[in-house]
């Protein structure tokens, strides 16, 4: 678990561009997913993202999203939320 934060707080600095949440949102992201709280993630997700919506997130902040998602046994919003990130690009 601790491993996978750290991993993805490396890529936060890894230079790729796009909208990036504040760190400390996306590790509350990650947390609540590798812990199975469903209502966290979302609420940190709907947080994350912002009334601006997915389009203009890093690709690599959309990824860890979608697999905060599937961690958590959200699949179906998974899906919703790439193809609404893919498609407002």
């Amino acid at each position: 678990e601790f491993r996978r934060v750290l991993f993805r707080s490396q890529l936060l600095d890894s230079g790729l561009t796009g909208r990036r949440p504040p760190k400390a949102v996306l590790v509350r992201i990650d947390e609540a997913s590798l812990k199975g709280r469903r209502g966290e993630l979302v609420l940190a997700l709907a947080t994350a993202v912002g009334p601006r919506g997915p389009g203009d997130l890093a690709s690599d902040v959309v990824v860890g999203m979608v697999r905060a998602l599937r961690t958590a046994g959200l699949a179906d919003l998974a899906l919703a939320f790439a193809v609404e990130a893919v498609l407002t690009r």
